[in-house]
């Protein structure tokens, strides 16, 4: 039983640091994105000023490429972070229920305790 629970607790450890990591890329994907939004409100701010032009229309349709690609990453870094987060939670209730049940047992193991001490004073008193 203790084997199990070190094996448990080490896969949560193992499972939060996957976690941290997954938050990192996302919020490095996010700022990703708000930097190339804000290129490209500085872009159509100063193209506002002039008429834009064909090279400058695809320079804004790829940018609008790269932010909907980015928008997809975030989209898919939330998806498998709710996941982790759902899986550390139902770890989180496994380890709830093994520390109970190793109270449980630590109870039950003084009671017995307890049980043969009182048996083998009363054999002793009998003899």
């Amino acid at each position: 039983m203790t084997q199990s629970m070190i094996t448990k607790k080490l896969s949560a450890i193992v499972q939060i640091s996957e976690l941290d990591q997954m938050l990192a890329e996302m919020n490095q994907t996010i700022e990703q994105r708000d930097s190339k939004i804000e290129r490209l409100k500085q872009m159509i701010s100063e193209k506002k000023q002039s008429t834009i032009g064909y090279r400058d229309f695809f320079i804004l349709k790829n940018c609008q490429d790269e932010l909907r690609d980015l928008c997809q990453k975030i989209d898919l870094q939330r998806v498998k972070v709710n996941d982790l987060l759902e899986h550390v939670r139902n770890t989180k209730a496994i380890f709830n229920d093994l520390f109970f049940l190793e109270t449980e047992v630590n109870e039950q193991a003084k009671k017995i305790q307890e049980l043969s001490n009182a048996f083998f004073i009363q054999a002793e008193t009998k003899e």
